[in-house]
């Protein structure tokens, strides 16, 4: 029987699984950004700087635990028969068991040489617990992304936001001390664990398990991707060093918050591009004819998707740094307008490392952030000095654009065959310019940005570079059966 990455149908689940994750985020995005500002009025600033101090710590020792573990796990998952498979998820469970402490203990050993009062340090303990249980519960989930069952997936997700949530609504009206506060993430961390434990497939859960030549093999595998996760984590927070030094403490505050809108907005395709990768590591094993057409219809969502949240921030910018940051920060108006450009690299960067990843070429992705971050680096040094925050922001577009070109050209030096077409892009534009001339009317600055966006919208329809496969699956209809090696014909034909 055919895997369900492998069935006629998988690209309309993808559709409709990518679809239900970004309901997901957007859901607990939102609830925890309602929970932030309960903390906020009921810690202060003083107590939720320190807060924050701990949570970002902790997500910092989360991101370079993981290691690139979770589509590495994916693409051996591919290949892999059943006890193959029951085994890898033993290993990956066993290299989490050991990364994320020592990543948490390190980041606590940080604490205390920063001089950071017992509470923080501790809370990073605890909170750190909390990301070693998730990090394990993500591994779990590892078959259940295989399978397509996004929506499980979904709920995980879902339950460690909400966990966190109400933890910290609950703590607000008992009125506790910073310190209570991690324990939410422990108590988030145990939830989503449990909850993968008991949603999945007991024959796919494999005990931890310790093989020097299994995680030899596994380590082998993510460490390009480990080294590129650890430089995109400092990838654009040099910038704010860079302002920091060369520029003054307003400039510098301008040019953070810009990048705290875009970083929000940001993750959005990042989980839609996500949902995705089992086809990729399947068809990059299997069938470079249905990898080529998935990567050509992902780009074009992507793009699509990227293109219309940097419409709606050009447009939208005075109301959404109104809202976001308050009127003080009105100067950071122009600077998020530059900004938005950033997602569209940021987001085309996203779509084509699960290429490279899929047909395992890791070992690119080292060149690529290095020529990314040196980029960056130079780019920062010419233009902060004369134009401040507008100047960061630019090097924070051509920096992004840099890294989307490059992982381009590592995937198509190793599979020609992935090369895009690229003739949806001049419509993209069109319907891009066309959102754009609402900053013409005379209207309110969130009226010009909802039109702006039901302009791209319909003009995109029009134009025709909505794929006629995303529309079909959220209609819920069926694909055409597209033989093996006829899938880029059938995309040539349907335009």
């Amino acid at each position: 029987m055919p895997s369900a990455v492998e069935s006629r149908t998988a690209g309309n689940r993808i559709i409709r699984g990518g679809t239900v994750r970004a309901l997901g985020y957007v859901g607990g995005t939102g609830a925890l950004a309602l929970a932030f500002a309960l903390l906020f009025r009921h810690l202060g600033v003083v107590d939720f700087g320190r807060f924050s101090t701990v949570i970002a710590l902790v997500t910092v020792a989360g991101g370079l635990a993981e290691a690139g573990l979770t589509v590495v796990a994916q693409r051996l998952y591919a290949t892999a028969d059943a006890e193959g498979r029951r085994r890898l998820i033993g290993h990956i469970v066993g290299i989490r068991l050991l990364l994320t402490p020592v990543a948490v203990l390190l980041c606590a050993a940080f604490a205390v040489v920063a001089g950071y009062d017992s509470t923080l340090v501790i809370g990073t303990l605890v909170a750190g617990l909390g990301a070693v249980l998730a990090a394990t519960a993500g591994t779990i989930a590892v078959p259940l992304a295989m399978e397509l069952r996004f929506g499980t997936v979904t709920v995980l997700e879902l339950a460690r936001n909400v966990t966190v949530v109400v933890g910290i609504a609950v703590l607000v009206v008992l009125d506790a001390s910073l310190g209570w506060f991690f324990v939410a993430y422990l108590a988030s961390g145990a939830v989503m664990l449990a909850l993968a434990v008991v949603l999945s497939d007991r024959g796919h859960l494999g005990r931890p398990a310790v093989s020097r030549a299994e995680w030899s093999t596994i380590l082998r595998a993510a460490g390009p991707l480990a080294v590129f996760t650890a430089i995109n984590v400092f990838y654009l927070k040099i910038l704010i060093v860079m302002a920091s030094l060369l520029t003054t403490g307003e400039e510098t505050g301008l040019f953070a918050t810009a990048s705290r809108v875009t970083e929000v907005l940001v993750g959005l395709p990042v989980f839609m591009v996500g949902v995705a990768f089992p086809l990729l590591a399947h068809a990059g094993a299997h069938d470079e004819a249905r990898l080529a057409y998935a990567m050509q219809r992902i780009g074009e969502v992507t793009l699509l998707v990227a293109a219309l949240f940097a419409l709606v921030l050009v447009v939208g910018a005075e109301p959404i740094i109104a809202v976001f940051a308050g009127d003080q920060y009105a100067d950071a108006v122009p600077v998020l307008q530059i900004q938005a450009f950033a997602l569209v690299g940021a987001a085309m960067t996203q779509a084509w490392i699960q290429g490279v990843i899929a047909v395992g070429e890791q070992r690119a992705l080292v060149a690529v952030s290095v020529l990314a971050l040196v980029s960056v680096g130079v780019l920062g040094a010419g233009l902060i000095p004369p134009l401040d925050a507008r100047g960061a922001s630019l090097a924070a577009v051509a920096g992004e654009t840099i890294l989307a070109a490059a992982m381009l050209v590592a995937l198509v030096r190793v599979r020609p065959a992935l090369r895009p077409d690229w003739r949806p892009l001049p419509r993209v534009a069109l319907a891009f310019g066309l959102g754009l001339a609402c900053l013409a009317l005379p209207l309110p600055p969130v009226v010009e940005a909802a039109l702006a966006a039901l302009v791209f919208a319909g003009a995109a329809l029009v134009l025709r570079v909505v794929p006629g496969e995303v529309l079909a699956a959220l209609l819920r209809r069926d694909p055409p059966d597209v033989p093996a090696g006829g899938a880029q014909r059938a995309a040539a034909a349907e335009r």
